[in-house]
């Protein structure tokens, strides 16, 4: 069993933690830049990017960069001030702080960073068990603050193995790893999560900015993340030709052999099938009710009225991580072109991870 012991130091106040927070998201923007401050920096960026692509092929440059660029944006200081304000969060004592067990995913870049966020924006301790497929990219941040808040590497942990003795546990994967983490990890808090995917729905009078940015929602992170929209509700097959239109003119940034092998054997399955289906340039679109599609595959569904979406999206809650369309037409929607750039108060599965941290 490994025990880790919160070692004497001096813990740093809320504002502190808000400071090095809002700094992190500097860093993380000016990385995403073509034009680095630092020339040092920028040497040592490019070799954590290569040694990210060469542990995860999914994880390419574009994606890796885009990734920063979103996350550079979302925390700016008003953002994480409005976040963190309505909690009322108070200076944690070191005697109070907890050993939170993070089990982070690796679908896309930086994926389990707002789970650490939450945790050390609350003060509490992170036990970091890093997915493998992103295991280099959060440890080099966190190199990197640490030369400007010395304390921040006492704050998280990277650790490894089963039987981690933690206060409580946050943890993101497939449902069949959520009974795993539920059964394994007994008798203390949890906040486990499992799968989830996006959906979109075009009323028919959408702009073609506003295409353009669902054509994004679908094809960033090649629809890896809980926030991809693999399904699209359109009232006529014409809207889904437009999109189609805007996805060729939307290209994966950079090619990828393993997103082109799926795309391929998504296309035999589908003739061999006789299933019908449009190539919109690398994304195969064929209609379909299930919310979860194929790497390289989107799904749509003809609906008649308003009242069989809301159908669908109240028997489906459970399944649904965010959906892009008109707020006024669909309770909690986002905008197009948004769900990969998601506020900080917008939680995974709805679950608002800082009020569970505050409750320990």
């Amino acid at each position: 069993m490994k025990i880790w012991q919160v070692s004497l130091f001096s813990f740093m106040t809320l504002a502190q933690r808000l400071a090095t927070i809002i700094h992190l998201g500097e860093i993380l923007q000016s990385l995403s830049e073509a034009n680095h401050s630092s020339g040092r920096i920028n040497e040592e960026w490019n070799q954590i990017i290569e040694k990210a692509e060469n542990n995860n092929n999914w994880f390419t440059s574009e994606w890796i960069s885009f990734a920063f660029k979103a996350w550079g944006d979302t925390l700016s200081g008003e953002n994480v001030s409005k976040w963190v304000l309505p909690y009322h969060l108070p200076d944690f004592k070191q005697a109070e702080a907890k050993k939170i067990l993070l089990i982070m995913a690796g679908n896309i870049p930086l994926v389990g960073l707002h789970d650490f966020l939450c945790t050390f924006v609350c003060g509490h301790i992170t036990l970091a068990k890093l997915s493998s497929k992103d295991a280099v990219i959060l440890p080099w941040l966190i190199s990197i603050l640490e030369k400007e808040y010395p304390g921040i590497d006492k704050y998280i942990k990277f650790v490894s193995g089963d039987n981690i003795d933690a206060d409580a546990v946050i943890a993101t994967g497939s449902d069949a790893s959520r009974v795993y983490f539920e059964y394994s990890h007994q008798g203390i808090p949890k906040l486990i999560r499992g799968n989830r995917n996006s959906i979109a729905v075009l009323t028919g009078k959408e702009s073609e900015e506003e295409i353009a940015g669902l054509a994004l929602d679908i094809k960033a992170f090649f629809g890896l993340g809980c926030r991809s929209v693999s399904l699209v509700f359109t009232p006529d097959i014409v809207h889904i030709e437009t999109l189609a239109q805007q996805l060729r003119t939307l290209p994966l940034i950079s090619s990828n052999r393993s997103y082109s092998n799926n795309m391929k054997q998504q296309a035999a399955i589908l003739t061999q099938n006789n299933i019908r289906y449009l190539n919109a340039d690398n994304v195969l679109i064929t209609e379909n009710n299930q919310i979860a599609s194929p790497i390289g595959v989107i799904y749509y569904n003809i609906y008649k009225n308003q009242e069989e979406v809301n159908a669908f999206l109240k028997q489906n809650d459970l399944l649904i991580q965010c959906i892009a369309g008109d707020s006024t037409q669909w309770k909690g929607a986002i905008s197009f072109g948004q769900s990969q750039f998601p506020s900080l108060w917008d939680y995974a599965d709805g679950a608002d991870t800082v009020n569970f941290l505050s409750a320990i």
